[in-house]
């Protein structure tokens, strides 16, 4: 499966937390905001349902089916439902993030899976 990672465009303006997750809601996803140290890593999650990761500020290096890529402020990526994928925080700087997943789904993501 080839990443398909939607890179930050607006050059030095830096992501909206506030518009992003009305963007989200308008493309039929619920928002969960994240905050993460360095080090962070969540291991093998699968989700029943379509997930977008959004970056909104920090690093994180995603894994899916084995291929991986660093996603920096701005960048986001969708990630298909049922595909096992890990998000590890990389770098000296705090993460902050929106996990979005479609309407259709559970209430809540979870934690298990942290390490």
């Amino acid at each position: 499966m080839a990443l398909q990672i939607v890179r930050w465009e607006k050059g030095n303006e830096p992501p909206n937390k506030v518009f992003l997750e009305k963007e989200l809601k308008g493309w039929g996803f619920r928002t969960e905001f994240w905050v993460d140290k360095p080090g962070t890593h969540y291991r093998d999650f699968r989700h029943p349902v379509d997930e977008i990761v959004w970056v909104l500020r920090g690093q994180a290096r995603i894994e899916l089916e084995g291929e991986s890529a660093t996603l920096a402020g701005g960048d986001r990526i969708r990630i298909p439902k049922d595909t096992r994928h890990s998000l590890e925080v990389v770098g000296a700087e705090t993460l902050y993030w929106l996990a979005a997943f479609h309407k259709s789904g559970p209430r809540s993501s979870g934690r298990a899976g942290l390490r």
